[in-house]
């Protein structure tokens, strides 16, 4: 499930993108530009503004230790994910309106998942000739999904502890 720490191309780009994200939420919040609409971002951020980088960036470091059937499609969706909210977060910096107002988050989170799986079965499903590689494969992925999903869950139990709210 975990690979020789690597970073190729696309891993450096959501990385890129990810802290481009984190700055210009960074930047929003501290001028005071508006509030973080994240609701579990939200409340580590009421907490300390600290928390923006090891929110957005610090889950795609796993990209390093994903095996290669997963990297680039995970790659792809970080990418597009984190591309759309900073690019949101900098028209709103220079003064724009919302693009997040006009493109529902949802459709955004739909279309990136659409596009990583579309890239991930592309790239996977020729070289599986057998039920067991593609069961094997589609395994893997979906495991690796379950890790970020309780890394978000992981972060949402961390807000309510600091919070107060646990129990």
């Amino acid at each position: 499930m975990f690979e020789r720490f690597q970073l190729h191309r696309l891993s450096i780009a959501a990385l890129t993108v990810a802290s481009l994200d984190a700055l210009t939420t960074y930047y929003f919040l501290t001028q005071q530009l508006g509030i973080e609409q994240n609701p579990i971002l939200a409340q580590l951020v009421g907490k300390s503004i600290w928390w923006i980088p090891v929110y957005i960036v610090l889950p795609k470091l796993l990209l390093a230790v994903m095996p290669q059937s997963c990297k680039r499609s995970f790659a792809i969706f970080f990418i597009t994910v984190c591309g759309t909210l900073a690019v949101n977060n900098t028209i709103k910096i220079c003064g724009g309106p919302w693009l997040l107002d006009t493109i529902d988050l949802r459709w955004i989170l739909l279309l990136s998942l659409v596009v990583a799986a579309a890239f991930y079965f592309t790239e996977n499903i020729p070289g599986l000739y057998d039920h067991q590689s593609l069961a094997n494969a589609l395994g893997i992925a979906v495991g690796w999904v379950c890790v970020f999903v309780l890394i978000e869950a992981g972060f949402l139990a961390l807000g309510c502890i600091l919070d107060g709210n646990v129990g």
